[in-house]
């Protein structure tokens, strides 16, 4: 146990001794416990949250399919279909 708070006490030593890399390893954490942190806000508002409506089951998708005739691959008929949420 006392090996422990001396190999601490040099760690801090050395922390302390070097202070472009205590800077950038702080640094570099804060970032990343950041943007982990706003990824999985994100995700969890997109995909993990139930929707704050009554029937959520009753909620439908609304898409728009593309249809390419083979004669003018650039012109595209637009159809809005109402499917129901999966």
């Amino acid at each position: 146990m006392l090996n422990i708070f001396h190999d601490l006490r040099y760690a801090f030593r050395s922390l302390l001794k070097h202070r472009n890399f205590t800077v950038a390893a702080l640094l570099t954490l804060a970032l990343g416990i950041g943007i982990n942190t706003g990824i999985f806000t994100l995700l969890y508002s997109l995909a993990f949250r139930e929707l704050p409506v009554k029937n959520p089951e009753r909620v439908v998708n609304v898409y728009q399919r593309f249809k390419v005739s083979s004669r003018a691959k650039s012109k595209a008929a637009h159809r809005f279909l109402l499917t129901p949420s999966t």
